[in-house]
């Protein structure tokens, strides 16, 4: 059985007349694997969590080569419970790059990580599907958007989400939709490579559309929900907000897992609306607060979180138990008194752009001596025998280069 503790003091109550500004965590961290762990650093084993991982006989080159299946329903159900960690060290939270490469993925290619398993078998799923540039080049723009984004734009709550019920005026006609069209649903379609959810195993994740033609009342559904969720937005946040969209009911499946993520601008202040779930244990929400700490929120349907979702990494890194999960997702962004968007920035330039190295006669200090740590200075460059080639090659360094990094995603995407 699955057990829920919570690794935060705060609380919240329902209301919609006085939300503080501050967040609501219920963290839930199940157990259902057999942990080993080295007192001095709390390392999990693999070979214990992973014991009931069947391999494939695969062999080659990726994640393939190490014998695991691209079954996720059969591997533990979340991140690592709590008060194992709190054993050895009392005070135990984790942040980024624990239950799933967020900022990196050095880490992750270690055996000795406790989801190294799960994330290789992720990965290779994703391979077997489309192609190991697609989505490794994907992937790549996942922890880069999360890396790059959330320093460049604005916050507006101290913590980042809050935990509380949508009113009955809006839940009540959003269940009777669902009870109506829930077994209308269509697998929903994602693009080739796309790392978000692991629509490429057995069971993808669907859609019960508000847009749906046929259902009459999606529409006016959709306006009820916006009525009702902006100025609860708008109060918790204490901006005046703009919807940018309103999308769902989407349906995750047993196994399902969607990687932990910041929202493309301009979904800035968003929420999430259970609908409907059938589970056997419960399947929380991961999301990192402004101090950079996961929280797991448990939600019972008709529960709504609202979160910072441009700059607030949230997922659910760990695969659904049961049969399905059914959301709802409100985003808006906040504009100032002459309607102008204030989170400015383009989510693709930061996602797929390449870094740019900066060349080394740069760290050079004073009269061209080398800085602390270097060997010394550049080694001269060779000279040409074809000078117009040479100084050919020279401009697209220096403008072909810096065209390629605005194209990243182009080149990336190959």
């Amino acid at each position: 059985t699955s057990t829920s503790t919570s690794t935060s003091t705060s609380t919240s109550t329902s209301t919609s007349t006085s939300m503080p500004k501050f967040g609501t965590c219920t963290p839930s961290f199940m157990m259902a694997m057999c942990l080993s762990m080295t007192i001095g650093l709390a390392t999990l084993q693999t070979a214990h969590a992973f014991a009931n991982i069947a391999p494939t006989g695969e062999s080659g080159d990726g994640p393939e080569s190490e014998g695991l299946m691209n079954g996720m329903a059969d591997q533990p159900a979340t991140t690592p419970h709590g008060e194992v960690f709190r054993q050895v060290e009392p005070e135990y939270d984790y942040g980024l790059d624990i239950s799933f490469p967020i900022h990196h993925d050095t880490y992750w290619h270690k055996p000795d990580n406790w989801q190294h398993a799960r994330y290789l078998s992720f990965m290779q799923g994703c391979y077997d599907k489309y192609s190991k540039g697609a989505c490794d080049s994907n992937e790549r723009a996942r922890r880069q958007l999360n890396f790059r984004q959330p320093p460049t734009q604005v916050n507006y709550t101290e913590v980042g989400f809050y935990h509380t019920k949508l009113p009955e005026e809006a839940w009540a006609p959003l269940k009777t939709f669902w009870e109506s069209h829930k077994n209308t649903a269509a697998e929903e379609q994602w693009p080739a490579g796309n790392t978000y959810t692991n629509h490429w195993a057995q069971n993808p994740t669907f859609m019960v559309s508000l847009e749906n033609s046929r259902f009459g009342e999606g529409r006016k559904l959709k306006n009820k929900i916006w009525d009702n969720v902006k100025p609860m937005l708008e109060e918790w946040t204490g901006e005046h907000l703009k919807a940018t969209s309103l999308y769902g009911i989407r349906v995750y499946k047993h196994g399902a897992i969607l990687a932990p993520h910041v929202d493309r601008l301009p979904l800035v202040s968003s929420a999430i609306i259970n609908v409907d779930q059938d589970l056997d244990e419960p399947w929380p929400l991961e999301v990192y607060s402004h101090d950079g700490k996961a929280h797991n929120v448990t939600m019972e349907p008709g529960d709504i979180i609202f979160y910072e979702s441009h700059t607030c990494v949230h997922g659910r890194p760990a695969p659904l138990n049961g049969r399905h999960f059914a959301n709802v997702f409100v985003h808006f962004v906040p504009i100032d008194h002459d309607g102008n968007n204030k989170n400015q920035g383009n989510s693709e330039s930061l996602a797929f752009a390449k870094e740019k190295k900066e060349k080394r006669k740069l760290a050079l200090g004073p009269g061209n001596t080398p800085r602390p740590g270097m060997r010394g200075p550049p080694p001269p460059k060779k000279k040409s025998k074809k000078g117009v080639r040479g100084g050919g090659g020279g401009g697209g360094d220096g403008g072909g280069g810096g065209g390629g990094g605005d194209g990243g995603g182009g080149g990336g995407g190959g």
